[in-house]
Formats: structure tokens, sequence, C-alpha cells
């Protein structure tokens, strides 16, 4: 009897490591307190389960599976030797091509932004591109993948896919700029999971796109090649509806809440 309840205990104790990690990889450090925070209560008594248990399961295997599939990409397509990127004939480019090594830091930001970079390689290959290693700032550059946006070139945590003409960062600033924005999808990942940077970013760019962007000014614009457009936020109609849902869905949330706690007299 001693035994089956020790094995239960380690078992329970398993589940909770496991669940405590996916929380960890999913949602940073940010979702590893909050769901802590809510174990505690839930022990205690002080707060209780409401909604459907198998569609939080779900929803977790939904967010946790890309993270999976992203990090074995990283593992399997990471480990292929690959060519460095091709330097210009002179000029910057070619003081640029000289490889200084790796420090601690661009280690770390590799290591934070595993799984989204193996998911950029992945989708590099079956487009077809060409992928090589760019040395001085330690990335990888898929040339020829497809970005959605003309002549754009878009940073996915540890890669740089390129639009068609752009075969590879052409210069030390342009390196620079995109080393800035592998900076920052590692520190948000590390915040709060590796969904935290597109989504800032993106909900961003919607209040201030092009240069207003604060992702792209912090990671430069004169270095990014983005022309100047002002520093305000673009305030159209989506812009206005999408502000006008965010202030009515907490109090949306406010009266079920107290329409709930009528119901059950708590």
């Amino acid at each position: 009897m001693a035994a089956e309840k020790r094995w239960s205990k380690l078992n329970a104790l398993t589940r909770l490591a496991l669940i405590a990690l996916a929380v960890l990889v999913v949602g940073g450090v940010l979702g590893f307190v909050l769901w802590w925070g809510a174990l505690r209560r839930r022990r205690t008594g002080l707060h209780t389960t409401h909604g459907h248990p198998r569609l939080r399961r779900v929803m977790l295997v939904i967010t946790v599976a890309p993270i999976i599939v992203g990090s074995g990409s990283r593992i399997t397509l990471g480990a292929v030797h690959l060519d460095r990127c091709p330097s210009l004939a002179d000029g910057e480019a070619v003081v640029a091509m000289r490889d200084d090594g790796e420090d601690f830091s661009v280690r770390v930001e590799k290591i934070a932004t595993w799984a989204p970079s193996g998911l950029a390689l992945l989708y590099a290959e079956a487009r077809g591109a060409e992928i090589c290693q760019y040395s001085p700032n330690h990335y990888y550059v898929a040339a020829r993948a497809e970005t959605g946006r003309p002549g754009a070139a878009v940073t996915v945590g540890d890669v740089v896919l390129s639009a068609p003409l752009v075969a590879y960062p052409e210069t030390r600033s342009l390196a620079e700029h995109e080393s800035r924005h592998r900076l920052q999808w590692a520190w948000f990942t590390v915040a709060a999971g590796p969904y935290a940077f597109p989504v800032a970013y993106y909900a961003d760019m919607f209040f201030f796109p092009g240069s207003r962007n604060h992702f792209e000014r912090w990671a430069g614009l004169s270095d990014g090649n983005y022309p100047p457009s002002g520093t305000g936020p673009v305030l159209g109609l989506p812009q206005i509806g999408v502000l006008i849902m965010a202030g009515a869905a907490p109090c949306i949330w406010l009266l079920r809440r107290r329409r709930r706690r009528r119901r059950t007299g708590k």
C-alpha cells in the first residue's frame, strides 16, 4: 500500500512537472507565474475553475504542437551543414562577412528562439528557398522565401526570410537591423512565450504601420531602409472599431461575472 501511494505521488508530481514545463514553454515566465498563482489559489480554496477542462486541454495541445514541430525541425535542419552567405565584391559587405565567433548573448538568443526558428526553416525548406549562414550576425538567411511583403525581409526567430529579389543582407547596417529583431524575439519569448512577439509586433503594426512601428524604430529605421512617415498612431475606422471592442470587453466580462455570482449566491 505504501509503495502504491509513493508511486501515485510520483505520478502526480511527474504530471505537475510536465504541465509546468508546458506552461513555461507556451507562456514564458509570465504564463508560469500566472499558472502557479492560480494553482496555489485553487489549493487554498480561493479559486474555483470555470469553463470546459477538455477545451483547455485541446487549446494547450494546439499551442504546444507547433513548438514541438519547430524544435524538432530546428534540430534536424539546423544540424545540416550550410554554406556561408556569399559576400559582395568589395566595400562594406566584405568587412561584414568576417566571422568573429558567437558570444554568450547570441547563443542565448538562439536558444530562446529555437522553436520559431525551426518553423521558419521548415517553411523555407518547403518553399525551396536557398538557406545559408550569415556569419557576422550568426543567423540563417532563406533567400527567395516568399514573405508576403514584396521587397522586404522578415525575421522569424533566428532566420531571415528574404523576398525573392533580396538574396541576403547586402550591408552591415541591414544585418544589424535584422539581428535586433532576433533579440526582440528572444526577450518576448522568455517573458511570455514564442507567440508573444508576433502578436505584439502585429498589434503594434496595426496602429503604428511602417516606420511608425515601435519595434522597427528600436531596430533602426535607417538600418532597415525604412523611409520616415511620422511617429503617431493611425486611427482609421478599423483601429477605432478595435479600440471600442477592447473597451467593451472588460465591461461585458464584469457583467457576466456579476450575474454568475448572483446565480450561485457567492
